[in-house]
């Protein structure tokens, strides 16, 4: 799901509030025109689902005392850059936290934003600090412990809050406990604090919601697809091999290619790394779809140079050039 509505590292996405759910094309299916929204680069948004809806609902559960905004919502994550897994979180049209894993801690932490405060504000029952006697623009100033009026639940050091002051509402850092707020010259970091903007609350949706919106967008892009793969291979009478992993991404594009040609032949490549349960789908798949298997082993190559390489890192992928590349290789000369 990427485009080229970048701005100053932002891009734009579309949201239909009258379904709930984001929108891939110009319009939604139910024909209302979809709102525009703004998210970070690289942008790949893509939906939550599973035991990632009950992650992120539990972090919401844990830090503010309730995920009831979210409940019976449609999700999206949107990767973004950090030291590990660091992901947006999209609801209601908007970016209403970041989810990210904190390496020091060994666990997940939550922190709000603008969007998401403003829509937690009226439901959560912890990690709520108000605030008075500070005017002026207060985006990234602390607020001394002085000026704390009321905290509401206990907290730690480093943990999100829900700031409050007057008509505003707002995203802070802990600097301190809870207990301790008070008596401290920083007690919270403020993040954002602006009024409230009555954030559009999207009606309930889940996954059947999303691809109902925007299955006739998936169709064309799919109708493109196989158009340039019968295009390609126009022609050509060598044999055609789809790589195949058992993962999502390969099973799409294998569904893609079957509608473009015939007689496909399957080629895995076993890393030496694959679970047992990848291994035995990929067989099963091939039998049940009567396709024909081609499989490239790797063996035991990782173990056999991690000694030299190291521990494989983001930009120093050796495993994929010796468990992946070199097996097929060899398969193909």
């Amino acid at each position: 799901m990427v485009s080229n509505n970048v701005s100053h590292g932002k891009e734009r996405r579309l949201w239909c509030d009258g379904c709930g759910t984001l929108v891939l094309g110009k319009r939604c299916a139910c024909g209302d025109m979809p709102r525009e929204f703004e998210i970070n680069s690289p942008g790949d948004i893509r939906p939550c689902m599973g035991e990632g809806v009950d992650l992120i609902m539990g972090m919401f559960e844990r830090t503010f005392g309730t995920c009831e905004p979210l409940r019976n919502k449609m999700i999206f994550l949107n990767k973004v850059p950090g030291e590990d897994r660091t992901d947006e979180i999209v609801a209601h049209g908007n970016v209403l936290a970041i989810l990210r894993f904190d390496l020091s801690s060994n666990d997940y932490v939550l922190e709000i934003r603008q969007a998401g405060a403003e829509l937690f504000d009226t439901y959560a029952k912890k990690n709520i600090v108000t605030f008075g006697s500070m005017s002026g623009h207060l985006k990234g100033k602390s607020i001394p412990g002085t000026n704390v009026r009321e905290i509401i639940g206990e907290f730690s050091v480093g943990e999100s809050v829900i700031l409050r002051k007057g008509e505003k509402v707002g995203a802070g850092i802990a600097l301190g406990n809870s207990s301790e707020l008070r008596e401290m010259e920083k007690a919270v970091k403020i993040r954002d604090l602006d009024n409230r903007k009555n954030i559009p609350i999207s009606p309930d949706s889940d996954r059947d919601t999303f691809v109902r919106c925007n299955k006739e967008h998936l169709k064309n892009i799919e109708g493109n697809a196989v158009s340039d793969i019968r295009s390609f291979i126009k022609g050509k009478k060598q044999p055609i091999t789809a790589s195949f992993s058992g993962g999502k991404d390969s099973l799409a594009a294998l569904g893609v290619a079957m509608k473009a040609a015939k007689d496909i032949d399957l080629l895995y490549i076993n890393t030496g790394l694959e679970f047992p349960e990848t291994v035995e789908y990929v067989h099963g798949f091939a039998e049940r779809n009567g396709l024909k298997l081609h499989t490239a082993k790797a063996d035991d190559a990782f173990k056999e140079n991690v000694d030299a390489f190291g521990p494989p890192a983001k930009d120093f992928r050796w495993c994929c050039k010796v468990c992946k590349l070199g097996p097929i290789t060899d398969m193909i000369s």
